[in-house]
């Protein structure tokens, strides 16, 4: 399945789609919150925090960057 496909189910509230688009990019995230705050369980609160905020604001994300970097973003 495409990312874009993706991304669309999960704009539909697909509980599937919203697991499989976070197992896509939890490592990277995890890495990303890793080199900032060294320390695994402040990492793994500002992923969940980041794919929360991410979730509820997905109508905001219009393809025209990865959802990689927009999730980064």
């Amino acid at each position: 399945m495409f990312q874009i496909d993706l991304v669309e189910r999960c704009k539909k509230n697909d509980r599937t789609a919203q697991m499989k688009l976070y197992n896509q990019f939890c490592d990277g995230m995890f890495c990303v919150a890793m080199r900032f705050l060294k320390n695994e369980d402040d990492a793994c609160d500002v992923v969940q925090e980041s794919f929360i905020k991410a979730f509820q604001k997905l109508e905001q994300y219009r393809a025209e960057v990865s959802f990689g970097a927009w999730l980064k973003k």
